[in-house]
């Protein structure tokens, strides 16, 4: 997978560099379709860069989306409960997996039902995603910066915290990106929305915000927000207008409500148990996450560098027009808005304030469209595209993994494709590595535990059909409340040993 990543990530380099020259020589909108298309190869690349899964959360993600393959309506981790006294109830071994909103891992049980289910058309619905993203982030500012509107889907297309969220590499990985593309998707046509009203647009606003909410709860109504604020600053109050508010609106929970009743009816218990999880990310700081209050502000500047600055230079010309847009003064609010409340909540994860992002590249789009000499704006995309690419290479190419990690897991996946070619089916794995149970059941199909089995639980499973497997060290003896277990071949690496 490492060569073929390397040679996307060349091809699209050239693609790249060809668009940009169009672009600053020619000026041709078709110049469009060659960074879009350099911008999926660069997707492309960004999912074959590691040939193993992610923890924290990939893993989970890709085993939930491989199952729901099979069960579209049920989303699990596990697909049985064959041990009756295991716990299930934490998210990170759930029978029913109930911890992220399904519309992500529909699309990526989507690409792998059509690509295969390995890694790679696991990984493919976020290189789609991209694309997408890319695309919406274009036509929002096209609407009303068409001299600025190819240079921040430029931006858009070799930001490497998205690569490294695709591949994924960083935490929330696909989630995340179908999260930041339905909002961008959302924005697009609330800006072809309000530059012209039509039908199609609501459609696409509600049908856009509750894919949203369907990734990542209520915070994918962030679109309808903005559309609530502007209403307010730019003192619309006329029936029309909130009556296009609230059709868009009634869409999203068309599409959002239904399968929060489902889960309730069909899963009581892990329902209400996720939902009172999610709301502490307010209150309490979850699983460790604890981080200074101008964390989000900090992640910005060491990740969107070059984004920023474009939104510092919109919001200066913002206050030197003396706000005299009304729709730039509520995007500049609402990006206000999402980092001062996760700056407010006590959980900081890194990608909390990401779906700002493409607000944030529509400000700058409106910052360099007030340039009129077109070769000011040939010089300032070529600065754009120098430090783009500079910034892509030192935040993604140099952007490593630990060799002793990936050599690891790479002997996991040796490991369960040897079992799953030497034992049936119905074979039930024991004693995996601490946390690793979701690679070898990802890799095997087969369903595994990390603890050792005792005989009742062993003669049960048997009279169930099942046969087990115990991963053992080498030279280990069997117990004799194990003596219908079979040992297989032990590879002692860092974090394999029991």
């Amino acid at each position: 997978m490492e060569e073929t990543s390397s040679l996307l990530l060349n091809i699209a380099y050239i693609g790249f560099s060809l668009s940009v020259l169009l672009q600053i020589f020619t000026g041709s909108r078709k110049t469009l379709y060659l960074l879009l298309l350099s911008g999926f190869l660069l997707s492309l690349s960004a999912i074959h860069r590691d040939s193993y899964l992610h923890p924290w959360d990939e893993r989970y993600h890709a085993l939930v989306a491989k199952n729901m393959m099979e069960t579209p309506l049920e989303p699990k981790l596990y697909k049985e409960k064959l041990i009756e006294e295991f716990n299930y109830q934490e998210w990170y071994k759930a029978h029913i997996w109930l911890h992220k909103q399904p519309v992500f891992l529909w699309q990526m049980a989507a690409t792998m039902y059509i690509f295969g289910d390995g890694l790679v058309g696991m990984r493919l619905s976020s290189a789609i995603m991209l694309l997408l993203f890319s695309f919406a982030v274009y036509k929002a500012s096209d609407i009303y910066f068409p001299k600025a509107s190819f240079w921040v889907a430029f931006l858009a297309s070799i930001q490497p915290y998205l690569l490294l969220l695709a591949s994924g590499r960083y935490g929330m990985d696909h989630n995340d990106i179908a999260f930041i593309t339905w909002v961008s998707v959302g924005f697009w046509g609330l800006m072809a929305q309000l530059k012209k009203p039509e039908k199609k647009w609501l459609a696409l606003i509600g049908m856009a915000v509750g894919c949203a909410m369907l990734t990542k709860w209520l915070a994918g109504s962030f679109v309808l927000c903005i559309w609530g604020l502007h209403l307010f600053i730019s003192k619309d109050f006329s029936r029309n207008s909130w009556l296009n508010l609230f059709t868009a609106g009634i869409i999203a929970a068309l599409l959002f409500v239904p399968w929060q009743i489902y889960s309730y009816v069909n899963f009581p218990e892990m329902f209400i148990k996720e939902w009172n999880y999610n709301s502490l990310h307010l209150t309490e700081v979850i699983e460790k996450h604890k981080q200074p209050w101008f964390f989000h502000i900090h992640v910005w500047y060491l990740e969107f560098k070059l984004v920023s600055l474009g939104l510092l230079i919109g919001v200066a010309l913002l206050i030197k027009t003396k706000f005299k847009s009304k729709l730039l003064l509520t995007l500049a609010v609402s990006i206000a808005a999402v980092i001062i409340f996760y700056s407010i909540a006590q959980t900081k994860l890194t990608s909390y304030t990401l779906f700002a992002l493409p607000i944030v590249l529509f400000l700058f789009a409106s910052a360099l469209n007030n340039i009129s000499n077109k070769w000011i704006i040939a010089v300032i995309g070529l600065t754009i595209s120098y430090f783009g690419f500079k910034e892509f290479q030192t935040s993604y190419l140099y952007n490593t993994q630990n060799e002793q990690y990936a050599e690891h897991q790479k002997e996991i996946i040796r490991i369960s494709e040897e079992i799953a070619a030497q034992y049936p089916e119905n074979t039930v794995i024991f004693n995996v590595p601490p946390m690793e149970f979701v690679e070898f059941m990802f890799f095997s199909d087969r369903i595994s535990y990390e603890f050792i089995p005792r005989k009742e639980q062993v003669a049960k499973l048997k009279e169930q059909g099942y046969q087990s497997v115990v991963l053992l060290p080498p030279n280990a003896t069997i117990d004799s409340t194990l003596v219908d277990l079979v040992s297989v071949k032990y590879v002692s690496l860092s974090g394999i040993s029991n």
